[in-house]
């Protein structure tokens, strides 16, 4: 199970960082359909 968990934090590490360059790449669009 601890082997499950540290995949699912790394993948939540990537997801996380990958929103944020595609709000940064979108601008103020991505954040108005965020919110």
């Amino acid at each position: 199970m601890a082997i499950w968990r540290k995949i699912v934090l790394i993948l939540q590490k990537y997801v996380e960082s990958e929103t944020k360059g595609n709000i940064r790449n979108l601008g103020s669009t991505a954040r108005h359909q965020a919110d």
